[in-house]
């Protein structure tokens, strides 16, 4: 029991129940899971990325996007390069990539690509 606890934490869980749960546990949880997700998608906002604030994630988070960032301006002369492209270089699958960037930044793949590249275009134009 213990261990499936440990296990589930340690790969990325934001939470774990274990049977019987109090119902107000369960509520208290979730409040406060959507008030994380709140607080990343500020921080990550297209606001975020254009003021280049320093950015205030948990270090996972943190870390999944600064290498996501990395790996957009490492191709940022391939104007083919696309979610798709960018999923395969994060050895991820679309589906996951997607769901896991919107989940952070509230942003689709894409989209979070395309800001990405203006905000660098807009710094080497300075």
């Amino acid at each position: 029991m213990q261990e499936d606890k440990l296990e589930g934490i340690s790969s990325g869980a934001d939470a774990y129940l274990t049977k019987p749960f109090q119902k107000e546990e369960l509520l208290l949880r979730m409040q406060m899971l959507i008030s994380k997700r709140q607080q990343l998608q500020a921080a990550y906002s297209v606001e975020q990325l254009k003021e280049n604030r320093p950015q205030k994630a948990p270090d996972k988070q943190a870390e999944f996007l600064n290498h996501v960032i990395r790996v957009i301006h490492e191709h940022l002369e391939d104007s083919s390069f696309n979610a798709t492209e960018l999923s395969k270089a994060l050895a991820m699958s679309d589906s996951q990539l997607y769901r896991k960037l919107k989940a952070i930044s509230n942003l689709s793949t894409s989209i979070f690509i395309r800001k990405v590249r203006l905000e660098k275009s807009k710094e080497l134009l300075k």
